[in-house]
């Protein structure tokens, strides 16, 4: 059986957001913002009816379907305009980064979902241990222009908080606060960090020995050498990356 355009090979690559003003709203900035920073959609695209409300896209089953629309109608669905169609998955296209595919993460009991933009990961796929120094150079490149274009979309949309990593999915607040488990690099915005003085304190420690950058709307924490420009990688970022979760989700708790 064929592939779906809307499922990229795996391993994926992918960033997640969650913003606080609804994942509609979400959805549609992310892929203006992509449209915005050399890309844009392909007119693939995955939909449901209008009203519909799902936690999983599974739940849809039959009310779901992908199809190639017009760009001018596929960008009335993503941008929540049609009267009929609510947008589900997006394919896009970018110049760097190649085919991506927008849509939701998995949501609980009626809360937003997450949006996050998926890509093959090609040598971000293979374990650090067994790539060859081509391999790492590939992946650092990749990883940089990945970084880079989570990093314009921030800037662009300005979500609550955010998250990039491989075989990775971005939870909803009330999700995240019972995890137990990494994400990856996170991106957290300013109006987060001011309100729990406790979380910015906690992630400056915890990425004491990483790499910390500045965005437009908020900070980027990375402990992994190929998703920021310094090639920093840190001793035990597994730990580091689970116990940002856990600050995280406690902030997002109160």
């Amino acid at each position: 059986m064929p592939s779906s355009p809307l499922s990229p090979e795996p391993p994926h690559l992918s960033f997640g957001l969650y913003s606080e003003h609804g994942e509609r709203l979400l959805l549609s900035q992310v892929c203006a913002a992509i449209g915005s920073g050399a890309g844009g959609l392909t007119g693939v695209i995955g939909v449901a009816p209008r009203d519909s409300h799902f936690e999983l896209v599974s739940d849809l089953g039959a009310d779901y379907y992908e199809t190639e629309l017009p760009l001018p109608r596929a960008a009335a669905v993503v941008s929540d305009a049609d009267p009929e169609l609510r947008a589900v998955r997006v394919g896009l296209r970018h110049e760097l980064v190649g085919a991506m595919v927008a849509g939701y993460d998995w949501s609980d009991s009626g809360a937003d979902h997450a949006v996050s933009v998926l890509a093959e990961a090609g040598p971000l796929g293979v374990p650090d241990e067994i790539r060859t120094g081509a391999e790492r150079r590939r992946a650092r490149k990749r990883g940089e222009r990945f970084v880079a274009l989570m990093r314009h979309v921030c800037d662009e949309v300005d979500p609550l908080y955010g998250a990039v990593g491989v075989e990775m999915s971005m939870p909803t607040p009330r999700l995240l606060a019972r995890s137990r488990n990494g994400l990856g690099d996170l991106y957290v915005s300013d109006r987060l960090m001011s309100r729990s003085p406790a979380l910015r304190d906690g992630l400056s420690a915890c990425f004491a020995k990483a790499q910390v950058d500045t965005w437009g709307n908020g900070t980027y924490f990375s402990s992994w050498g190929p998703f920021n420009g310094a090639g920093v990688s840190a001793p035990h970022p597994e730990e580091i990356s689970r116990e940002a979760v856990r600050l995280l989700g406690r902030a997002l708790a109160r």
